[in-house]
């Protein structure tokens, strides 16, 4: 039963891979690589691979020295440090082994799958220099985040790709990534029904999967990954 509730796991990842944002924007989302030349964001994007992880498999083990920086683009992952157990849960957006990437220090905490599957995106150090060979005037500002790693918990920002919020400032998105919500549908789910009048209204930006509008029961569209409704309520314009 434990077998093929994995496979099923798996299937339905492999199914849900198809929708998720191309690798170029999960790059540029990312607020560690922020500032350096397209070429070299591109270059990682093309380096990059993504991986589908089962619940209960281990991504990072507290202590360990793996070199790899992690974004999570499906599922939640559990948080843990020494006798304490779980401390935290990590959402989609949140990225994590950034300082073991850098070669700053080892893994503070263990991350493990805490969702019937995950996807995650990794990029090495062998991956970055080899980027870096092919864009050496990126590697002065590589060497000084080396020098000078982020603290605490990094987060991409994936609402820079989000049209509405392309120019807003940095700390601005920070603070709207901590007051969104992330939640998951199941199929033929209504996330808004016509006619109906929301007390909270809320934006809703599609992180993977495929949503479809209707209009007096007909269907007149069909929304891929990354694709957001309900601005004009959101901006009380509707």
């Amino acid at each position: 039963a434990l077998a093929m509730a994995e496979i099923h796991a798996r299937d339905m990842a492999e199914l849900a891979l198809h929708s998720l944002p191309t690798t170029s924007e999960v790059v540029r989302s990312l607020c560690l690589f922020r500032g350096f030349s397209l070429a070299f964001v591109s270059g990682l994007a093309l380096k990059g691979m993504r991986f589908i992880s089962i619940l209960g498999e281990v991504l990072l083990e507290e202590g360990a020295k793996n070199f790899t920086l992690y974004v999570l683009e499906m599922g939640r992952c559990a948080v843990e440090v020494g006798a304490k157990g779980k401390v935290a849960e990590l959402a989609p957006g949140a990225c994590f082994g950034e300082r073991t990437l850098l070669g700053c220090s080892a893994a503070n905490a263990t991350v493990r799958i805490a969702t019937p599957f995950a996807v995650t995106f990794r990029i090495n150090a062998r991956m970055v220099r080899e980027v870096l060979d092919k864009n050496p005037s990126e590697q002065a500002r590589y060497d000084e985040l080396r020098s000078n790693p982020p603290e605490g918990l990094v987060k991409g920002s994936q609402l820079r790709n989000v049209d509405l919020f392309r120019l807003c400032s940095e700390p601005f998105l920070a603070a709207i990534m901590e007051a969104t919500r992330h939640r998951t549908y199941l199929p033929g789910q209504s996330i808004v029904v016509e006619g109906d009048i929301e007390q909270d209204v809320r934006m809703f930006v599609c992180s993977g999967g495929q949503i479809v509008a209707e209009r007096g029961g007909e269907q007149v569209a069909s929304l891929p990954s990354g694709a957001t409704f309900g601005e004009l309520a959101f901006l009380g314009r509707a």
